[in-house]
């Protein structure tokens, strides 16, 4: 009956009750296609890390320096750990790179570039390099540049540019290497700063056998945890294991102030929700004083009088739950397929939107907001409808049948 009477109450005032279920549910649907936009964005940026920066798992030097990229941080004498981790059947793909810092110039500009060197041979088992190469190939001789580096200092397949850095002597010295592959990567760093060698001859230019890293992908993501303690035995003590997330840190600080900024939008939806089902029902409370006083009256108790409107309320919350999610779902699916195109910000080498991606951003689905959505909502509807619910405690069925 309590349920009857309170479907009954939302019919009599559909205009106002629509409204407020119509703001509950654009509100909601707004943060479910945050929550999947933001998802989007981190899974994008997690892929590229490893796609072309870490693999799932890294090896380098145990006092390796980031703000440092020389000598400090070669590793020599590999090659047995490399035979070592061959034999484990779990890690599918295993290559070793040397990172070195140093400066691009063609002649009348110069950038600090990040160069690479890498195995041709192996490259492919690890990271996607080769495969977003659009122009030229990686030889070995030459230099592949990232798309935006390319852009910015006019270079071409064929061009000469100059690539000086310091030798593993502290000697500052400069050589000029063509231009041999052009890279458009989904990944900032790579399209921005890299320049990527064949491993042979950037050892030569440095006049060293060595590497800075050695990159391994494993047949499961989900089991980092138990392939490292299968791995550790088989390096040096001057050698630390990383897993990809310990070298994302930035990416997972971002997200985790993303997600706080999320968490301030669904606030900012209860608070309105809040005002919205008060108002509501403070109105319905006060059109609807002649009927509770019959109610009372005829002998419904107060408590169940206070139910009425507290189930009214959560009505109200369940269709806008119901309705936002059907919107959210629509909204979250365009930006699935479509994506989210954010090219006028990547292109551009010095902007930076905080994330590892480039070009056309995928949304995904996030399952927590849809159940905060369903849960959260009607309850918190509930609980707004209780203030005004309260007030018909104070109604006395003789005065206020005397007065109306």
């Amino acid at each position: 009956m309590v349920f009857k009477m309170a479907l009954k109450n939302i019919l009599g005032n559909k205009r106002r009750a629509m409204l407020t279920f119509l703001i509950m549910s654009f509100g909601i649907a707004m943060y479910i296609l945050m929550g999947g936009i933001l998802k989007g964005f981190d899974k994008t940026s997690f892929e590229n890390v490893i796609n072309f920066e870490t693999g799932h798992l890294k090896i380098q030097k145990a006092d390796y320096d980031e703000d440092d990229l020389g000598i400090n941080n070669f590793i020599t004498n590999y090659q047995s750990v490399l035979k070592e981790l061959s034999q484990k059947k779990f890690i599918t793909g295993l290559t070793e790179r040397l990172k070195y810092k140093g400066q691009i110039d063609n002649g009348v500009d110069s950038y600090p570039a990040l160069a690479i060197g890498i195995d041709n041979s192996s490259v492919n088992s690890v990271f996607n390099i080769k495969d977003f190469i659009s122009k030229g190939n990686i030889s070995d001789g030459g230099i592949v540049v990232g798309e935006n580096l390319a852009r910015d200092l006019n270079l071409k397949i064929g061009d000469s540019v100059y690539f000086t850095f310091r030798t593993a002597n502290d000697m500052l010295d400069s050589v000029e290497v063509p231009i041999s592959g052009i890279i458009n990567a989904p990944d900032p760093q790579t399209n921005n700063s890299t320049l990527f060698f064949s491993l042979n001859f950037l050892q030569k230019l440095l006049g060293e056998d060595t590497i800075t890293e050695i990159n391994i992908k494993t047949s499961d993501l989900k089991k980092l945890s138990e392939y490292i303690i299968m791995i550790r035995p088989l390096i040096r003590k001057d050698l630390e294991l990383l897993t990809w997330q310990e070298m994302a840190k930035d990416i997972f600080a971002i997200t985790k102030a993303k997600h706080a900024g999320q968490n301030i939008f669904i606030l900012a939806i209860i608070i309105i929700a809040l005002i919205g089902i008060v108002n509501t029902m403070l109105m319905s409370v006060l059109e609807k004083s002649k009927e509770i006083g019959t109610l009372k009256a005829i002998g419904m108790t107060d408590v169940e009088v206070e139910k009425m409107f507290i189930v009214e309320g959560f009505i109200i919350g369940v269709l806008g739950s119901i309705l936002g999610i059907i919107l959210g779902v629509l909204f979250t699916w365009h930006f699935i397929t479509k994506g989210i195109d954010i090219t006028a910000f990547t292109n551009d080498s010095d902007m930076n939107v905080g994330y590892r991606v480039m070009g056309t951003v995928k949304a995904a689905w996030d399952i927590k907001t849809f159940i905060i959505s369903i849960t959260m909502t009607p309850i918190v509807s509930a609980i707004s409808a209780y203030i005004p619910a309260r007030l018909t405690k104070k109604m006395q069925p003789a005065k206020i049948l005397r007065t109306t």
